[in-house]
């Protein structure tokens, strides 16, 4: 990847993938969206509960970005599949309608912090990201992560009857 990003790019990717994996939210049941082992023992709704999670991450991050200040890893030595699990715990006992309603929300914040932050912070390397520009975080936290579950959750609709 490159080490720059326009971010008029950046924030129309975003909201492209919202709104891609939006529609695709849209043509799925209640009961498809609840129905376990897409992934794993993973529902749609704990798919989408894991997006809005790591959405979450990153707009926590961004006003210490902007401000300026430290920013320490929010989750020291874990693993990604033990923030996975710890996401999924945070979760698992909403409604479906609870996770989708904030899922929406998350996402609309993610790119109005997003739009908040320069140019210049989007391209600041965070040393626990592995030296990654913040950007590159966002994008794997939104437009790729969509894509990645929107794939899943069309691998899983292709080989089920539900």
């Amino acid at each position: 990847m490159s080490t720059t990003r326009d971010k008029t790019q950046l924030l129309d990717d975003m909201r492209k993938g919202y709104a891609a994996f939006s529609a695709l939210l849209a043509s799925l049941s209640s009961e498809q969206m609840t129905t376990p082992e897409v992934n794993s023992s993973w529902s749609v709704k704990d798919n989408i509960a894991h997006l809005t999670a790591w959405q979450q991450r990153v707009i926590n991050m961004l006003p210490a970005i902007r401000e300026q200040r430290e920013l320490p890893d929010p989750t020291p030595a874990m693993t990604e599949e033990e923030i996975n699990a710890m996401y999924y715990q945070q979760f698992k006992t909403q409604s479906l309608d609870q996770v989708v309603q904030t899922f929406h929300a998350t996402s609309q914040q993610f790119i109005a912090e997003v739009e908040a932050t320069s140019i210049e912070d989007l391209t600041k390397p965070i040393a626990w990201l592995g030296e990654r520009a913040v950007w590159e975080y966002i994008a794997g936290d939104s437009y790729e992560h969509f894509q990645e579950h929107s794939t899943i959750i069309h691998n899983w609709l292709a080989r089920t009857d539900v």
